[in-house]
């Protein structure tokens, strides 16, 4: 009799086309990709030297449902030493749709020093945002 009613609570639950919760699709860090990642700097004051970094890209969501990701990007000095770090969302509290891209720049986490010459950006979390 109770795997009956767990048989029937099953199919009641699944009726509507959506899969119970404990279902539910999870994306994961390496369900996001980073393309065309760009970063420069850019000076274009006149009087005096006032470098600026763009760091931008394209956030690419290749999980099956809508979700978020979280990026970090490092810099580094010529000798593989880490100068600075930052991370964000670059969609902020929105999902980033199944096959969806998302652009970003970042460069204004991160203040510019000399020493950077190489920049590494990887998925480093993921959430699907809930509506309010």
């Amino acid at each position: 009799m109770h795997k009956a009613f767990l048989v029937l609570l099953l199919l009641v639950a699944t009726a509507g086309g959506a899969p119970p919760p404990a279902f539910a699709q999870k994306c994961s860090v390496s369900d996001f990709a980073i393309e065309g990642f760009a970063p420069k700097v850019f000076d274009d004051c006149k009087q005096s030297s006032c470098p600026v970094l763009k760091l931008t890209g394209k956030l690419k969501n290749n999980c099956a449902v809508a979700a978020g990701a979280q990026i970090k990007i490092t810099a580094e000095d010529g000798k593989g030493n880490v100068v600075d770090t930052t991370d964000g969302w670059p969609a902020s509290t929105r999902n980033i749709g199944p096959g969806a891209t998302y652009a970003f720049d970042l460069g204004p986490l991160m203040t510019y020093r000399k020493a950077m010459k190489k920049f590494n950006v990887e998925v480093i979390d993921v959430k699907t945002w809930t509506a309010r």
